[in-house]
């Protein structure tokens, strides 16, 4: 196979949407016959224009997982949970590259394990873009007071960077992404959600200037309506737009974080768990969660309209994926054109888009109103 043909074999890398209770939210739906909003508040980050991957686009905090967050991950596994993997199993040493790359061969320790450095990964970025720290009792500070306490016995001492490291078991898996096989640079994404207590929003934030452009505590709701809006330059990536999507439709803060209080992250369909890894030491859950890779392409009508193909239950949370059928929406700006999503949700649509029996043009769809 040519280097120009190659697919490129994505990394892994993570994100964590860190919610806080909204104090001043509206409820009025507006004219579009959408969701009243929430109290829900998440933190976004505006990439910088000069990105490689996803130039000026609205994200939430993340980045590549590197080796240090796999060794840091290996070594609270075996502390707290007995989950024993060999030190070289992520990256060989003589591997020219300081990240992690995906795998789908890896053993049910060594895929855990992966997994928890998505969540190590998560709370470093999450420092590092945005010098906000989260704290094991769910409140956050700046990282120079993280700094600061961490010559205070038992705060701050087991974690190697800046953040802390005993946060990891907090962190509930939502979701995750694989960049579609089309795409230069490619991304294995775990998508981490936390609940922030306290008015976090008070918080200052400082972006890091090479990768941020902008920090935001917004309402999913009102992130969906800018992203909406061809005059606001809020431009979403479709695995942001639908958990965005999918937080706006919760009644509130208080009704999330009591379901998340009493049920364990488990998978939303019967059909993820056969292929999910099993459980290993004494950890209470896996975090290893199905691969999302979707089935991507796009055409060349004006405006420029790409059909994407995820499976149902795309989302790992139950009843937060749509069901499945035909939607569309307005997707990440692509320079001066109009861009446009057409998403079938249910497996059976790639076979149907491929051979032609389904025309797309002719499909009836569902705008995803807001």
């Amino acid at each position: 196979m040519s280097q120009k043909t190659a697919v490129a074999v994505p990394r892994m890398a993570s994100t964590i949407l860190l919610l806080a209770r909204n104090l001043r939210p509206t409820t009025a739906c507006g004219d579009t016959g959408g969701a009243p909003e929430n109290d829900i508040h998440v933190l976004m980050m505006k990439r910088h224009s000069k990105a490689r991957f996803l130039p000026s686009v609205y994200v939430f905090p993340g980045g590549g997982v590197d080796v240090v967050d796999y060794a840091v991950a290996r070594e609270y596994l075996s502390r707290h949970y007995d989950v024993q993997t060999p030190p070289t199993a992520a990256v060989p040493p003589t591997s020219p590259s300081p990240f992690l790359e995906s795998t789908v061969t890896a053993s049910p320790a060594e895929a855990e394990t992966a997994a928890w450095a998505c969540r190590v990964g998560a709370l470093r970025e999450l420092a590092e873009e945005t010098a906000c720290v989260l704290r094991r009792d769910a409140t956050v500070c700046t990282a120079a007071e993280w700094k600061a306490r961490r010559t205070t016995p038992n705060e701050g001492a087991a974690s190697p960077g800046v953040y802390d490291v005993e946060v990891t078991p907090s962190l509930r898996p939502v979701a995750r992404f694989v960049t579609p096989s089309r795409y230069k640079y490619r991304y294995d994404t775990y998508f981490y959600a936390a609940l922030v207590k306290g008015a976090a929003q008070a918080l200052p934030l400082v972006a890091q200037a090479s990768e941020v452009a902008d920090l935001v505590w917004v309402s999913p709701l009102q992130a969906l309506r800018r992203h909406d809006s061809p005059s606001d330059a809020f431009s979403l990536a479709p695995p942001t737009f639908l958990l965005l999507h999918a937080l706006s439709r919760q009644p509130s803060y208080a009704a999330l974080a009591e379901t998340w209080t009493t049920t364990l992250p488990a998978p939303a369909s019967s059909t993820h768990s056969a292929s999910a890894v099993t459980r290993v030491g004494t950890l209470p859950y896996s975090s290893v969660l199905p691969c999302i890779e979707s089935d991507s392409r796009v055409t060349q009508e004006q405006p420029l309209i790409e059909d994407i193909v995820l499976p149902a239950h795309y989302l790992y949370e139950k009843g937060w994926s749509e069901p499945e059928g035909a939607y569309r929406f307005r997707g990440a700006a692509l320079g001066e054109a109009t861009h446009m999503i057409r998403l079938w949700v249910g497996s059976h649509w790639a076979q149907k888009l491929k051979d032609g029996s389904v025309d797309p043009s002719k499909t009836a769809s569902r705008e995803l109103v807001h």
